[in-house]
């Protein structure tokens, strides 16, 4: 059985909290994959120009480097305000200080983080561990309470069965819808897609096309 938590958290109890009172706006999401290698994660910046987020992200204590990845250049056929958070909108590499952070690394350990966004102050976790009793190292390694916002136990058999996807092809599907790559016009490129799972846009293209022959098949049959 698997255990499935949603939780908030204050920044100052994770990581961003000087980025946040220098810049109320901004909105931040981790990287699908959490990290690209030991203290390094990608993240998505939204609602401050690219050039400030990474100012602000380099300038907070807990992290030490910020390289940007992309930004958009606006120049999609959007209406204006949407042309104004596309311009916003960003991705950083960030080297954490003093590595990941630890309600994230030791989620990260022992289970997986399928989302992490902080806006506000406040970091929003949704998280999958492998049963209740690990979630006890998620309790001990925060400095301040975590305020739970629902705990679910399922079987990883039950959610596997929904779908006759590959691991990978349910990833991609699932990162692409939770980043709008399906709305029109899309919110995100094919390119930032592939950056935030961390592979080629390439193979971003080819999962989707055999994902959705497989789930249009699937449909036709029913």
């Amino acid at each position: 059985m698997s255990t499935l938590i949603e939780f908030t958290i204050p920044a100052a109890a994770v990581a961003l909290e000087d980025a946040f009172r220098r810049h109320p706006h901004l909105r931040v999401k981790l990287g699908r994959s959490v990290t690209r290698s030991a203290g390094r994660s990608i993240v998505w910046t939204v609602g401050v120009a690219p050039s400030k987020a990474g100012a602000a992200l380099a300038a907070d204590e807990s992290i030490d480097a910020v390289t940007c990845l992309t930004a958009a250049d606006g120049t999609d056929r959007t209406e204006p305000a949407d042309r104004d958070q596309e311009r916003s909108r960003a991705i950083h590499e960030v080297e954490w200080a003093d590595g990941l952070p630890s309600v994230l690394h030791s989620l990260a350990h022992d289970g997986t983080v399928l989302e992490a966004t902080a806006v506000a102050g406040r970091w929003h976790v949704t998280a999958v561990a492998p049963d209740r009793e690990s979630l006890t190292e998620v309790y001990r390694s925060c400095d301040a309470p975590l305020e739970i916002e629902s705990i679910t136990t399922t079987t990883v058999d039950a959610v596997r069965g929904r779908s006759t996807l590959t691991e990978c092809q349910r990833e991609t599907v699932s990162a692409a819808l939770e980043h709008d790559f399906y709305q029109i016009p899309r919110a995100v490129t094919l390119e930032e897609l592939a950056a935030d799972l961390d592979v080629s846009h390439q193979a971003v293209s080819e999962r989707l096309r055999r994902s959705h022959r497989t789930l249009a098949t699937q449909a036709i049959d029913e």
